[in-house]
């Protein structure tokens, strides 16, 4: 009976996700802002120091629109070939910037996992721009049947800290009194004025990238847009 019941129950879940569609973010300007927040932060002379596994590195910077599962070869074509169709649909429209700024919780910022940089639409740019678009985008992917909605409000953000990347005991999870870093990191500039120039489909799973400890998703496909 418990091993029917526990069958039903994997029939209900979701597929896990293999996949995420973004906006990639590596610029110089934002790995150096990284990786100076990463030395403030970790300092062990710090009043609370972070562990350095906690702040992510900065090859894996990005603006995640959603999540999919894609381990069925036809699954990926079709997402691939949705990919596409927005770069045609951003052809002859205006071009999108963001900016980076500020540092914000995903949860009680007294008891928290994840801390990110909320991305704004530019000065000067139609109101709204940037998460209409992303909006758009993201709809296309699931009307398509690709992406699951998951009844959360859609939050725009490029995430800087997940302590879910820190080694602990198993279940454990460390969470942050992050409310010190909210304030102390409220007005910083990760990213100014960064035009949004392509789309990507990455494949989950950050790898190692290069010698100095930096990582980055594999890419599946990137477009212009």
């Amino acid at each position: 009976m418990a091993a029917r019941r526990a069958a039903r129950a994997r029939a209900r879940a979701p597929a896990r996700p293999t996949h995420f569609l973004c906006i990639p973010l590596l610029r110089r300007q934002l790995a150096h802002n990284v990786a100076a927040f990463r030395a403030d932060v970790t300092n062990i002379n710090s009043a609370a120091p972070l562990p350095p596994s906690a702040v992510r590195p900065p090859g894996t910077m990005h603006i995640t629109l959603g999540v999919m599962n894609l381990a069925e070869p036809a699954r990926l074509e079709r997402a691939l070939e949705l990919l596409r169709q927005q770069q045609r649909q951003r052809q002859r429209q205006s071009r999108l910037c963001l900016t980076l700024k500020g540092l914000r919780a995903m949860q009680d910022p007294a008891a928290t996992g994840v801390l990110y940089a909320p991305p704004a639409d530019v000065e000067g740019q139609a109101a709204g721009g940037l998460r209409a678009y992303c909006e758009a985008v993201r709809r296309a992917f699931i009307e398509e049947g690709l992406m699951e909605p998951d009844g959360r409000p859609f939050v725009l953000h490029a995430t800087v800290v997940n302590t879910a990347h820190v080694k602990r005991g198993r279940g454990e999870r460390l969470m942050l009194d992050a409310r010190g870093l909210l304030e102390e990191y409220a007005e910083h500039v990760w990213l100014d004025r960064h035009e949004v120039r392509s789309l990507a489909i990455c494949r989950m799973g950050a790898q190692p990238k290069g010698t100095e400890g930096d990582e980055a998703y594999e890419v599946v496909e990137e477009v212009r847009v």
